[in-house]
C-alpha cells in the first residue's frame, strides 16, 4: 500500500500538470511549487565514474558499509547501456541487472541510472562505450527525432534529440525506458544535453526553442517515471554556473532532487566555491532538494583529505548529500580519521531526515525553500527554519560569520550563545563545522546510535523532538512519509515550559536544552518520576536530567494529545 504522501505526490502530478495544445503541440503546466519528494532522497548517496561496472559498484558499496557508513542510494553513471539511451544494459559491464537491483533493494539501497534525451549515430570511443547505432537508425527511419534528425556533437559523441512533440516518438521513448523501469530501478540522473539543443529547432508540433525543449525533456522524464513508480525520482541539474542559466535547468515543479553540475577537485573558483554558490542560487530559485558532488566531479588536482571532509560537511548540511565522480572520493582512501569524521557527518545528516522532510513539505506547501541564502555575509544560509550554516569556502579552519537577528547556539557547544547581527571569526577543527541553532527552535531527529553524541541506540526507530526554548512560543509541524502530520507547540514563560503535541501517536522522546534541573514534570496532568541514569529512559513515562549536557529527556507514551508542563 503506497503512503499518503506518495499518493498526494502522484495526484499533484496528475491534476496540476496537463497537456496544452500550442504551436509546439506539447507544453506542460509548470509552477514554482516543488513536488513532494520521497523521504529516501535525504539518505546518503554514492557513486563512481572511473570504472563503471557492476563489480566496481559492489566494491564501492561494500567499502562504505564495511566502514560503518550508511548508504541509501547509488547512481549508476554512463556507460551502462549497449547504446546511449536505448535502456538495454550492457551485460559485459553489468552481467545481472535484475539480480543487482534486487540485491540493492534487499540492502535498503535505491538505484538511479544516468540518461539523456539523445540517441547517437556515433559514440565516444573507449572501454565500455557503445559501438553500434541501431536505435538511432530506427528513430531516424520513423521520424522520431527533432530537427529532421539532424545530429549534434555532445560529450558522448554525436546524436539526435528525441522529439517530445511527436506522440508516437514519446510512446516509443517510454517503451524503451520501461526496459529498466520494469526491473524496479528508482529513477534517473537526467544529464544536461538540453543545452546543446539549437535556439530555433523544430519538431512534429512546430517550432521549438531551447527553453521549450528543456522543459519538455525534464518534465516528461519526471512525469512518466512517477507514473510507473510513485516513489521514484529524477535527479536533474538545478543550477550550473558553467551554463549560466538564470531560470535553472529543470522546472522547480518537476525537480524532486537536483545537483549543481560538475565542479573541479579544488578550492579555486571553479571548484568547491562554485558548488556552494550554485547550491545557494538554487535555493534562491526555489528548488527544495539540492546538493553537489562531494569532493568535486573531476579535475587534474587530487582530492585532498581536507577538501573531501570540508565538502562532505557542507554536503551533510545540504538537503541532498551525494558523493561521487572521478578520483579518490572514498574516505578510506585517505586515512582512518577521514573515515571517522566522514561517517559522523553522514549520520548527522541522517539524523536530520524528519527535519528535512518537514522542511521539504513546507517548501511544497508554502514555496519556502530549504536552503535560504543570507546575503549579508559571504556564503551563508539558513538551512530550514532552525539551522544557520557558514561553509568554509577557503582552505582554512576559520572564517568570518555574520548571523541573522536573534540568539544563536553553537551546534557543537550548547553553552555558547551568539547575538545576531554581529560579525565574529569562527574557528573549527577538522571534525567540526560552522553551524548554529536558532534559539526557540524545534528540530525532530532520528537518532540511531551514540556516534553523533546526541543520544543512544535505543532511540532508533523513534522520533526525538529536540527543543531549544526561548521566551514566548514557537511551533513546528512534523511530517513523516506515510504518517499524519504532528503539530508541536512550545511556550516558555515565568519559570515553566509548556509543550503540546497533537496527535501524539508516535513512539517519541523529548530532548530539551535546559540550564537547570526541573522541579516537576507533568504529562497530561500526571507527575513523572525522574530516573537517575540516562539509559533508564528506555521505559516510557520517565524523565532524566543530564547536568553535564544541560539536557532534559522525557520518554513519552503514544497518545491522542500530549500536554507536557515543566516547572523550574
Amino acid at each position: 500500500m503506497p503512503s499518503m504522501q506518495i499518493i498526494i505526490r502522484y495526484a499533484v502530478v496528475i491534476f496540476t500538470t496537463f497537456i496544452l495544445i500550442t504551436s509546439t503541440g506539447f507544453t506542460l503546466e509548470k509552477s514554482k511549487t516543488p513536488p513532494v519528494s520521497p523521504a529516501w532522497v535525504f539518505d546518503h548517496w554514492v557513486w563512481e565514474d572511473d570504472v563503471n561496472t557492476e563489480q566496481a559498484l559492489w566494491q564501492l558499496i561494500d567499502g562504505y558499509l564495511a566502514h560503518g557508513i550508511p548508504v541509501g542510494a547509488v547512481i549508476i553513471d554512463s556507460p551502462w547501456a549497449t547504446e546511449y539511451n536505448n535502456f538495454i544494459f550492457n551485460k559485459e559491464l553489468y552481467p545481472d541487472p535484475e539480480g543487482m537491483i534486487n540485491r540493492l533493494h534487499e540492502k535498503g539501497i535505491k538505484a538511479i541510472l544516468w540518461m539523456t534525451s539523445m540517441i547517437n549515430i556515433e559514440s565516444k570511443t573507449g572501454e565500455g562505450e557503445p559501438t553500434t547505432n541501431e536505435t538511432f537508425q530506427e528513430g531516424l527511419q520513423k521520424g522520431f527525432f527533432a530537427n529532421d534528425g539532424e545530429t549534434y556533437k555532445w560529450w558522448k559523441g554525436r546524436g539526435a534529440f528525441v522529439d517530445y512533440t511527436n506522440p508516437a516518438a514519446v510512446q516509443w521513448w517510454h517503451g524503451m525506458m520501461n526496459r529498466v523501469l520494469d526491473l524496479g530501478f528508482d529513477g534517473w540522473k537526467v544529464d544536461g544535453t538540453d543545452a546543446h539543443f539549437p535556439a530555433q529547432g523544430k519538431g512534429y508540433g512546430g517550432t521549438i526553442s531551447t527553453q521549450q525543449y528543456r522543459e519538455m525533456y525534464y518534465m516528461d522524464t519526471y512525469e512518466y517515471t512517477v507514473s510507473k513508480n510513485p516513489s521514484a525520482i529524477t535527479l536533474p541539474r538545478s543550477v550550473d554556473i558553467l551554463f549560466a542559466l538564470p531560470k535553472g535547468f529543470s522546472p522547480v515543479s518537476h525537480t524532486p532532487a537536483s545537483w549543481v553540475g560538475d565542479e573541479r577537485h579544488n578550492w579555486e573558483p571553479e571548484g568547491f566555491p562554485e558548488a556552494i554558490r550554485d547550491v545557494l542560487d538554487a535555493g534562491k530559485l526555489g528548488y527544495a532538494v539540492v546538493g553537489s558532488d562531494i569532493g568535486g566531479y573531476h579535475g587534474d588536482d587530487p582530492i585532498t583529505k581536507r577538501l573531501l571532509l570540508r565538502w562532505a560537511q557542507f554536503g551533510a548540511f545540504c538537503p541532498l548529500m551525494e558523493n561521487g565522480g572521478h578520483g579518490a572520493h572514498q574516505p578510506w582512501l585517505h586515512d582512518e580519521e577521514t573515515v571517522r569524521i566522514y561517517r559522523k557527518f553522514v549520520k548527522l545528516h541522517l539524523e536530520l531526515k524528519p527535519y528535512l522532510y518537514s522542511m521539504m513539505m513546507k517548501a511544497h506547501n508554502k514555496r519556502i525553500p530549504i536552503v535560504r541564502p543570507y546575503n549579508k555575509g559571504q556564503f551563508q544560509y539558513m538551512f530550514g527554519d532552525a539551522l544557520f550554516v557558514a561553509p568554509f569556502y577557503e582552505d582554512k579552519d576559520e572564517r568570518e560569520v555574520l548571523l541573522p537577528d536573534g540568539v544563536w547556539i553553537d551546534y557543537w557547544d550548547n553553552k555558547k550563545n551568539y547575538e545576531g547581527g554581529t560579525k565574529f571569526i569562527y574557528n573549527a577543527s577538522l571534525d567540526r563545522y560552522p553551524v548554529f541553532i536558532r534559539k526557540g527552535a524545534v528540530i525532530p531527529l532520528y537518532i540511531a546510535d551514540e556516534e553523533t553524541g546526541h543520544g543512544a541506540a535505543f532511540l532508533k526507530d523513534k522520533v526525538t523532538i529536540d527543543i531549544y526554548p526561548a521566551d514566548g512560543g514557537n511551533e513546528f509541524t512534523l511530517y513523516e512519509e506515510g504518517k499524519d502530520s504532528i503539530d508541536i507547540k512550545v511556550n516558555q514563560n515565568e519559570g515553566k515550559i509548556d509543550i503540546s503535541i497533537a496527535p501524539a501517536n508516535r513512539d517519541s522522546v523529548i530532548r530539551i536544552l535546559s540550564p537547570q534541573s526541573p522541579k516537576e514534570i507533568l504529562v497530561n496532568g500526571k507527575k513523572l518520576e525522574a530516573v537517575q541514569k540516562y539509559e533508564d529512559i528506555k521505559e516510557p513515562g520517565t524523565a532524566y536530567y543530564d547536568e553535564k549536557d544541560s539536557r532534559l529527556w522525557i520518554r513519552l507514551l503514544p497518545d491522542n494529545i500530549i500536554e507536557v508542563e515543566i516547572k523550574f
